[in-house]
């Protein structure tokens, strides 16, 4: 089952991610920029990450709210480190991006 950040993001910060794992049959799809297939490709769920992680910096460690930012970082970044072959990140090919006229 192919998810998109939204989801991806509220099963990890309420760390159901094996719930969300038995939903998608035991692999988590994700498209490109999601998640990059690379660690230095654009991925949505990483700048989630560095916001929680700013939102638990001015909140204040040990407040509540700089707590549940944590714990969300944490459940993103399990989330992120599954095996790759139950968290894949789907790469269109390039002729995909082509222009075809049909007409022609």
């Amino acid at each position: 089952m192919l998810v998109d950040s939204s989801v991806a993001r509220s099963f990890a910060v309420l760390g159901w991610t094996r719930h969300l794992l038995l939903l998608t049959g035991g692999t988590i799809l994700l498209a490109e920029g999601v998640h990059g297939a690379h660690p230095d490709d654009p991925s949505e769920l990483r700048g989630i990450i560095r916001a929680l992680e700013r939102q638990a910096h001015e909140a204040g460690l040990g407040s509540g709210e700089g707590g549940r930012a944590l714990a969300a970082v944490q459940g993103l970044e399990e989330m992120l480190a599954l095996d790759p072959g139950k968290l894949v990140v789907l790469v269109p090919e390039a002729d995909l991006f082509r222009y075809r006229n049909k007409s022609a």
